[in-house]
């Protein structure tokens, strides 16, 4: 795969190992699905971000990016959690769960997070020709079809 020379520099590691890991795994998908070189994206949108789909080993993983220092540079949106707190009364997730969940929450908001939504077209709207990064089905068919954008179906973790 084609790499500019600063996508050579992160993957090298020249710019810590937070951004060489992504890349790293940016390009395995990439190479996986036939890509020839990484494109500039405006807008990622998150997934899978409930404590119930990644549990513990997703939260040590967004853990150890945070404390790595990773930070979204360019806008991200993503799912909300899985526990709502106003309602959790009616549910019997336990502590630990949903203690999980708002870790996830937090930490996503920490590395830059805009907003918690399944309509991330509602607070940022896509432009025509525009690539964006997204990891919600409905949002996607909206975005490619309505908006004009241009996005593949990510998984959770990969969007950002």
């Amino acid at each position: 795969m084609y790499l500019s020379k600063e996508e050579e520099r992160i993957y090298e590691g020249e710019a810590g190992w937070v951004l060489e890991k992504a890349i790293k795994v940016v390009i395995k998908v990439g190479e996986a699905m036939g890509a020839d070189r990484l494109i500039p994206i405006s807008h990622a949108h998150i997934s899978g971000v409930g404590y119930g789909n990644i549990g513990e080993a997703g939260l040590s993983l967004l853990r150890d990016l945070r404390d790595g220092g990773a930070r979204f540079n360019v806008y991200t949106t993503a799912n909300p959690g899985s526990v709502d707190d106003d309602s959790s009364y009616y549910f019997n997730y336990g502590t630990p769960f949903i203690q999980g969940q708002r870790e996830i929450l937090s930490i996503f908001k920490e590395m830059g997070v805009n907003a918690f939504t399944c309509t991330p077209y509602y607070y940022r709207e896509p432009r025509a020709g525009e690539i964006l990064a997204w990891a919600e089905s409905n949002a996607v068919l909206i975005a490619n079809s309505i908006y004009g954008a241009r996005s593949n179906r990510e998984s959770g973790l990969l969007a950002p």
